[in-house]
């Protein structure tokens, strides 16, 4: 038998950055896990919880905008190692902060800092993958992305459980440690770009954006999938424990949620290589408008988190190739100064899925936020429709 020879094993830098990001996204799966259930803890009800975050949401808008000069100015490699240690600090002080007010400060320097590695992270990913693959790289991507969201969650209710809510801010700094020293062994480079000067006409180039009809679709459709996702990991987490679950159980769910992701997003982006963008995106959003009307119906809430779970069937077809999408209407040159403007669509629409249905809950029981999101993910549905696919390569 012959035998494997595994020094000859190549792994492509976008795959060795993604499991940079598998390490940042342990960080972020833990924190995401308990984000909701901290807050709760301050005393804060549903649609507040809702409001604070949209917040939050509101203001990476704002710092993706901004983020273009820097992003032209320095390589994103030096971006990406200065953020990571921010966060390791970051998150260091708020396992010490036990005022509301300190931490909402502390975790709005947090959110603006995350909003440029991300731009950061994804160029790097982008200019560092092979033409013609793209899609697949991408895929390969969120199936690490995702593993570290399956166990992520369990690893951050082990330490609710044994440690309590705030020893999960320690992990999440373990975690950003880990990532920044394999960024440092690993040699990854950026794409070096001859340009005439730094970009600074910020609302010149927003309007470029929202008049191109070829970059309008790549953020719609990535703002609808952020939409529920906005929704998801706030709303049912609050959901589960009134009724009567434990936080345990919220980490469970959480872990649970990605399982679809991890078994189907290769073969999305596999596929999508051959049968294109549309086919995807419209049952990806038709699936998700259909549950949505079934939960709406649906009061046990163990059916309602088996559907969610679900749901992420759905959601597989979308997630794993509306970054592909829009890299496909841009030239390398102009990724710094379009992508973090696409960069927004996923905070606004998170922002959407959080803001919407705490307005519709200040006045309606939680039921009515599923119908809320039937109304949503229907729209996008439509707006789905209007690709015309053209199979071409990168």
């Amino acid at each position: 038998m012959q035998k494997l020879n595994y020094a000859n094993i190549q792994i492509s830098k976008s795959t060795e950055l993604a499991f940079v990001r598998f390490f940042v996204s342990l960080a972020l799966a833990a924190i995401t896990t308990i984000w909701a259930i901290y807050l709760f803890s301050f005393g804060l009800s549903e649609s507040e919880v809702g409001l604070i975050s949209s917040i939050f949401v509101i203001v990476s808008v704002g710092s993706s905008l901004f983020a273009i000069p820097i992003l032209e100015k320095y390589n994103q490699r030096k971006i990406i190692i200065v953020s990571l240690l921010i966060s390791i600090v970051g998150f260091g002080i708020l396992l010490i902060i036990t005022n509301l007010y300190f931490f909402l400060a502390v975790y709005l320097v947090l959110v603006i800092n995350t909003i440029l590695r991300v731009n950061a992270s994804d160029i790097l990913f982008r200019d560092n993958s092979e033409d013609g693959k793209l899609n697949r790289q991408m895929s390969i991507m969120f199936c690490i992305i995702n593993f570290a969201w399956l166990i992520g969650p369990l690893i951050a209710g082990f330490f609710l459980v044994e440690y309590g809510l705030r020893s999960v801010f320690l992990s999440a700094a373990g975690f950003y440690a880990m990532a920044l020293i394999l960024f440092l062994i690993l040699k990854i480079s950026p794409l070096q770009k001859e340009r005439d000067g730094l970009d600074k006409h910020i609302l010149l180039n927003l309007i470029y954006f929202v008049k191109d009809k070829t970059l309008q679709l790549p953020y719609l459709i990535s703002m609808g999938l952020q939409v529920w996702w906005g929704f998801v990991y706030i709303y049912l987490p609050l959901f589960i424990i009134k009724a009567g679950l434990s936080n345990g159980t919220v980490s469970v769910f959480i872990a649970v949620l990605v399982i679809p992701l991890i078994i189907f997003e290769y073969f999305v982006g596999k596929a999508s290589e051959k049968l294109g963008f549309r086919k995807f995106f419209k049952y990806g959003f038709f699936l998700l408008s259909l549950i949505s009307l079934a939960l709406f119906f649906i009061n046990n809430i163990y059916l309602q988190l088996t559907l969610v779970v679900i749901a992420s069937i759905a959601a597989s077809f979308i997630e794993p190739i509306d970054g592909a999408f829009f890299f496909k209407q841009v030239k390398r040159l102009d990724e710094e100064k379009y992508y973090p403007i696409f960069a927004t669509s996923k905070d606004l629409g998170a922002a959407l899925g959080k803001f919407i249905p705490a307005i519709v809950l200040l006045f309606l029981p939680n039921q009515f936020a599923f119908l809320t999101m039937f109304v949503l993910m229907a729209v996008f549905f439509y707006i789905s429709l209007k690709i015309k696919e053209v199979i071409v390569p990168y």
